[in-house]
This record gives structure tokens, sequence and C-alpha cells, in this order.
């Protein structure tokens, strides 16, 4: 499957903005840190029990 609910497309602009947010962070933080940032949001979005969220992971 390669859209999460609500239409939202792999290489989409979903997808594009989470790569500019990724970039960002690591200029700033390092890229250590930086995936480590987006590791936990995805653990909590996926924790968070909305089944839309379940395969958040796949959009990193």
């Amino acid at each position: 499957m390669s859209t999460l609910d609500g239409d939202w497309p792999a290489g989409g602009h979903g997808t594009l903005l989470i790569n500019v947010m990724y970039v960002a962070l690591a200029e700033l933080l390092g890229p250590v840190r930086a995936d480590a940032c987006f590791t936990q949001a995805v653990d909590r979005l996926e924790a968070s029990g909305v089944p839309a969220l379940t395969g958040i992971r796949r959009y990193l």
C-alpha cells in the first residue's frame, strides 16, 4: 500500500515535508540526534492507537 489514510502518497507533499524537516534537524542537531528525534516521534505516533498512523514508519 503506497498511501496512508488521508491520501498521503509516498513521495508526495507529506513525505517531502518530512524530508525537509529531517534535513533541517540533521543540520541543526546532527544526523544521529535527528534520527533519534524521528524514531521517538514515530514510536509515539504508532503507540497512539490511531489506525491511520500504524504505517507511518514507512514514510521515513
